[in-house]
């Protein structure tokens, strides 16, 4: 990959050439949030394991824990994914050195 092996979007501006080095400096904190954010996860499931283990008569409990469980992960998933995608936002087409392309006119009827 061009971008060094970071799939991002627009990750061949932010992680390319002289802007890769802050790049990845800001990005490393997000990477540990969501190491944290799917430990907390792993925890929470052994731990609803275990509680299962130790007293089976709660089997449906721990189910429907599990699966609130797994819905919050989602969502804090996707809360993650949104946050990471608004630290790298798309450049300016100045800032990129594009010129910005006009659709050709459509000729008169």
């Amino acid at each position: 990959m061009p971008s060094g092996g970071v799939n991002l979007p627009h990750a061949e501006y932010w992680f390319t050439g002289e802007r890769r080095g802050p790049s990845l400096d800001r990005l490393a904190p997000h990477l540990d949030r969501f190491g944290t954010w799917l430990q907390v996860f792993l925890i929470g499931v052994l731990a609803l394991f275990i509680y299962e283990r130790v007293d089976p008569r709660s089997a449906s409990i721990s189910a429907l824990l599990f699966l609130a469980w797994t819905m919050a992960f989602l969502g804090g998933t996707v809360w993650w994914v949104r946050r990471v995608m608004a630290a790298f936002p798309e450049p300016d087409a100045a800032t990129r050195g594009v010129k910005r392309l006009r659709r050709p006119r459509r000729p008169g009827r």
